[in-house]
């Protein structure tokens, strides 16, 4: 009998590991990948990217299951030729990919949580991977962390040391978790 009651909570203390390992979030990863201004990371069903500079990048991510573009540049960014080589939603509509654009960031557009609620709806609507990006990558990841904190209950120091993986850089949080927020950040 003792037996038994050892054996049993052995496999519901494995299955607990097991279940909790799901939900985590992978550490995102730098691709070997050209084409992507600063660079481009990968983590679960996301990349994390700054600015496409050609179609050769979008078309490999679409061969390693991309089925949706989230632009976060500005309406003054995506207009401007000199900062956006590519036509993404032209491109986007050509390979059958869906694309969204929600301008993040400037006078017009400024951080704020119905941006990560959308970028929210975005994910759970994808039926495979998803590109966020922005010029540099750095709001990508600022709103991805954001997004971890309010719809994957990541806490907030875990969150932001994933984005630290991924470009994070040193632009202001607070915008997308709404309001100030207290956190340390250390080298």
């Amino acid at each position: 009998m003792q037996v038994r009651k050892i054996l049993s909570l052995l496999i519901l203390s494995s299955l607990s590991t097991l279940l909790s390992a799901e939900n985590q979030t992978a550490h995102p990863q730098k691709l070997a990948l050209a084409g992507f201004q600063s660079g481009i990371y990968q983590t679960d069903k996301l990349f994390i990217a700054g600015q496409p500079l050609s179609s050769v990048g979008i078309k490999e991510l679409k061969r390693l299951g991309l089925t949706t573009i989230v632009n976060i540049r500005t309406a003054q960014e995506v207009t401007n030729p000199k900062l956006t080589p590519i036509d993404e939603s032209a491109l986007s509509a050509e390979l059958g990919l869906k694309y969204v654009h929600l301008p993040s960031g400037g006078k017009g557009t400024p951080y704020n949580p119905a941006t990560v609620t959308a970028f929210a709806r975005v994910m759970d609507a994808a039926s495979g991977k998803v590109l966020l990006h922005c010029a540099s990558g750095r709001r990508a990841s600022h709103l991805w962390v954001a997004y971890l904190v309010n719809y994957q209950d990541v806490p907030l120091a875990t969150a932001i040391e994933l984005g630290r993986e991924a470009n994070f850089g040193s632009v202001p949080l607070e915008g997308y978790l709404k309001g100030s927020i207290n956190y340390l950040l250390t080298n």
